[in-house]
C-alpha cells in the first residue's frame, strides 16, 4: 500500500489524473512496484506521512492540503494513514493533486539546495561518523566512516597522468624485477669473466743458494701472469747485495720493476705461459747471476730469496771464526725456509728462542739469535735476520741477542 502512495505522488507531477485513477484502487495486484533507488518517491512518501501524523483528524476532516504536507514526516506514516490518504487523494480533483506534487517537488529542490550549501561552505569537514555498539555490556562504539567517493580526473589532470606513464616507459622500461634480475645477471657474467680455467696459484716463500761455478744450474723462479714475484739478493751472511744492472731476455712477456739503488727486483709475468731468463750484476762481483723465468706454473714463487756465497760490500763483521763455509749445505736452506731434516727428532728449547734438530749426529739450530758457543761448522742467514746454525751434539747453546748473553738448553738428545 505503501508502495502505491509513493509512485502516486511521484506522479502527481506529471499526469495528475493517472494519479488520481490509480490511488482509487485497493487491488494489491494492480500496484506498479516502484524500485528502492527511487529518491522522488521515498521524498513524497516522507511528506504524505510527517502530514499525517502531525494532525491525523485535520488531514479525515480538511483533506490533503498542500501546505500542510511535510517531506520529512511522510516517511513516518503507518499502512492505516496510506491507506487515509488513498481515500483522500480519490476524492480530489488533478488540479488539487498537481498541487500537491508541486509543493512536494519544492521541499524536495529546497532540501537539496541546502546539502549542496552546507559542503560548499565546510569542504574540510570529515563525513558524518555513524556509530554502531560493538560490545552492548561494555558499552563500547565503535566509528564506522563512510568510504569517500572517488572524484573523477579532470581532462587537464587526465594529460597529466598519461604523459607521465609515457615517460615513465621511456626512461624506466624495466620493472623494478626486472632490474634486479638484470643486475644479478651482470653480477654472474662479471664472476665468469674473472674465473680462470686453472684454480689460483699457490703462493711459496723459498731461499736459494745461488751456485757461481762452471756447469751448475741457474735458479728457476715460478711466475704467474697477475703476481709479483720479489726477488732479493743477499751474500752468506744475510746481508743485501746491492744490484748494479739487470737485463731481461724477452722485455714483451715480462715487467720489472727496480729503484736502481737496491738489492730487490719486482718481476711480473705479462702472458699466463712464457719463458725467459734474466742476468743481473751484483756490486763487487765479476760474475753476473743467472736466473731462469718460467710463467703459467702452479705453484708461484711470491718471493725469493737468492744467496750468493761470498761476502757482499755490506756484508756483517763475524762473531766467531768459522771452521769452513765454503760451501753451503742445502739441509740448511731447506731448515731457512722451514722444512725440516729428514728422519730428524726435534729438540726442546727452553725459552723459545728459537727450533732445533738432530739428524745425522749433528744439531740443526734455527734461531734469529747469534750463536756464540759453541763453534757453529756450518751457518745461513736470510735477510729478515733468521739463522741457520749446523754444530756438534751439545745439550747447551750461548747465544746474544741486543748484546745480552742468552743460554739456551737443548732437550731430547
Amino acid at each position: 500500500m505503501k508502495l502505491k502512495l509513493l509512485f502516486l505522488l511521484q506522479l502527481m507531477a506529471i499526469q495528475p489524473l493517472h494519479a488520481a485513477l490509480l490511488g482509487g484502487t485497493n487491488s494489491e495486484s494492480s500496484a506498479i512496484p516502484l524500485p528502492k533507488s527511487s529518491t522522488a518517491g521515498e521524498n513524497a512518501s516522507q511528506q504524505a506521512s510527517s502530514s499525517l501524523q502531525s494532525n491525523p483528524a485535520a488531514q479525515q476532516n480538511q483533506g490533503l492540503n498542500p501546505n500542510n504536507i511535510n517531506l520529512q514526516d511522510l516517511s513516518k506514516m503507518t499502512p492505516e494513514q496510506s491507506q487515509q490518504l488513498m481515500n483522500q487523494a480519490k476524492e480530489m480533483k488533478p488540479e488539487q493533486l498537481q498541487a500537491i506534487a508541486k509543493s512536494l517537488s519544492s521541499q524536495a529542490q529546497a532540501h537539496a539546495s541546502s546539502q549542496v550549501a552546507q559542503q560548499q561552505s565546510n569542504p574540510g569537514q570529515a563525513v558524518a561518523k555513524a556509530q554502531k555498539p560493538i560490545n552492548p555490556d561494555a558499552g563500547l562504539i565503535e566509528e564506522v566512516v563512510p568510504a569517500k567517493p572517488a572524484q573523477p580526473l579532470s581532462i587537464e589532470e587526465m594529460k597529466r597522468q598519461q604523459a607521465f606513464n609515457a615517460l615513465m616507459d621511456e626512461v624506466l622500461p624495466l620493472s623494478p624485477d626486472q632490474i634486479k634480475d638484470l643486475h644479478r645477471f651482470y653480477d654472474l657474467t662479471l664472476q665468469a669473466k674473472a674465473t680462470t680455467p686453472a684454480p689460483p696459484p699457490t703462493p711459496n716463500f723459498t731461499s736459494i743458494v745461488v751456485n757461481l761455478e762452471p756447469g751448475s744450474q741457474p735458479p728457476v723462479i715460478r711466475l704467474s701472469a697477475g703476481f709479483v714475484t720479489s726477488v732479493l739478493f743477499v751474500d752468506s751472511t744475510g746481508a743485501s747485495w746491492p744490484i748494479a744492472a739487470y737485463s731481461i731476455g724477452d722485455p714483451q712477456n715480462f715487467n720489472i720493476q727496480w729503484d736502481q739503488k737496491s738489492n730487490a727486483l719486482f718481476i711480473q709475468s705479462m702472458k699466463q705461459y712464457s719463458h725467459g731468463n734474466l742476468a743481473v750484476r751484483l756490486w763487487g762481483l765479476d760474475t753476473p747471476v743467472m736466473v731462469t723465468l718460467v710463467s703459467g706454473q702452479r705453484n708461484v714463487d711470491f718471493r725469493v730469496d737468492l744467496q750468493v756465497l761470498g761476502r757482499g760490500p755490506d756484508a756483517k763483521p763475524p762473531v766467531v771464526e768459522t771452521l769452513n763455509n765454503a760451501k753451503v749445505n742445502p739441509l740448511l736452506i731447506n731448515i731457512l725456509d722451514g722444512i725440516p731434516p729428514r728422519d730428524s727428532v726435534k729438540l726442546s728449547v727452553t725459552g723459545g728462542h728459537g727450533e732445533a734438530w738432530l739428524a745425522d749426529g749433528r744439531v740443526y739450530f734455527r734461531t734469529k739469535l747469534t750463536v756464540l758457543s759453541p763453534a757453529w761448522t756450518a751457518t745461513v742467514s736470510s735477510p729478515d735476520g733468521t739463522h741457520v746454525y749446523e754444530m756438534m751434539l751439545t745439550p747447551f747453546i750461548l747465544a746474544s741477542q741486543n748484546g745480552k748473553t742468552i743460554d739456551i738448553k737443548l732437550s731430547g738428545l
